[in-house]
């Protein structure tokens, strides 16, 4: 399906890890541009290497804290003037959850809709989808895009 995100840009947040990582990855092989702010430069510089050698496309990481208000601003400025344009503004949560993929798998996940723990690529195959024009009939919905279980979704 072709979701008409090429040449767009986009500013992930929590890019360098988990689902930030995940969704960053997913826009750029979908012809995205992206601008990934994380607090961690030595994940940061290998999830934009990592990402670019993959997709093509390009794909710059900023060093920032983004519970920071002023470093917000300066990540969305530094976004937008490296990137020419930067639209939409994805936040990944940044802060682990402290739940191992096996206590997840071992209880859980099994009340969920799917019956298993929902990885962090499957959430970016949301995100992507409600990032991009096809999903225009969507608006003010919150869509739950882990099975329906709390905390059950890995990277």
């Amino acid at each position: 399906m072709d979701l008409q995100l090429s040449g767009k840009h986009a500013l992930v947040t929590g890019g360098s890890r988990g689902i930030g990582k995940a969704i960053a990855r997913v826009l750029a092989e979908e012809g995205v541009d992206v601008a990934l702010p994380a607090r961690n430069p030595d994940t940061l510089a290998a999830a934009e290497a990592e990402i670019a050698a993959a997709t093509g496309r390009q794909v710059i990481g900023l060093s920032a804290d983004t519970t920071r208000d002023d470093e917000v601003q300066r990540v969305v400025h530094c976004g937008l003037t490296r990137t020419e344009r930067t639209a939409p503004l994805v936040a990944a949560r940044a802060a682990a959850q402290g739940v191992a993929p096996a206590v997840v798998e071992a209880g859980l996940a099994a009340g969920n809709s799917v019956n298993r723990v929902v990885d962090a690529e499957e959430v970016a195959h949301v995100v992507a989808f409600l990032c991009s024009p096809t999903s225009r009939a969507i608006n003010g919905d919150a869509i739950a895009a882990g099975g329906g279980a709390p905390k059950a979704i890995h990277d």
